[in-house]
């Protein structure tokens, strides 16, 4: 009997936002799919703030700001690549970039993902003897405004 809670790492997908439509719901978006990118991994975690004071032997951690990383291979086209293209410009021009990571096609009701607004860091270039070249990015959030509220990283599920 199959088990249709397992998803398969190629059913996920990864989708960038070529405009610059700073909306707060996602769905007004228009994502395209990154159908080259290898090896997606999206880590969240919480900065921590330590308390200590002469009210307790003990040292305390707490929560602070969360964190969010997006890290992907890429295979590159030789020639023109409008998606390396892309991502090159932005990173050079420090220019924001929308990402949607997803665990399905992101039309599909029910798929579900991180979308949030980052930066591209500076991507490395792997050129091994026998594999494809492929560059790997890591994306991370930045501030995004919708009028005068930021827009932070949110998890998404297409409802409709």
């Amino acid at each position: 009997m199959a088990d249709e809670a397992n998803k398969v790492g190629m059913d996920c997908k990864l989708y960038y936002e070529a405009a610059s439509n700073q909306s707060v719901v996602p769905g007004d978006a228009t994502f395209t799919l990154i159908d080259r990118a290898i090896d997606v991994e999206v880590s969240t975690d919480f900065n921590t703030a330590t308390f200590a004071s002469r009210a307790s032997n003990w040292e305390a951690t707490g929560y602070a700001a969360m964190t969010l990383e997006l890290t992907f291979g890429y295979e590159q086209f030789a020639g023109t690549d409008p998606v390396f293209d892309f991502f090159l410009a932005n990173y050079a021009a420090k220019t924001p970039t929308r990402f949607a990571v997803m665990d399905s096609l992101i039309a599909t009701v029910g798929s579900q993902g991180w979308i949030f607004w980052g930066l591209i860091s500076p991507p490395s270039v792997s050129q091994p003897l026998q594999d494809g070249m492929t560059t790997d990015f890591t994306i991370r959030p930045t501030r995004a405004w919708d009028g005068s509220a930021i827009v932070d990283p949110q998890w998404y599920e297409t409802s409709s």
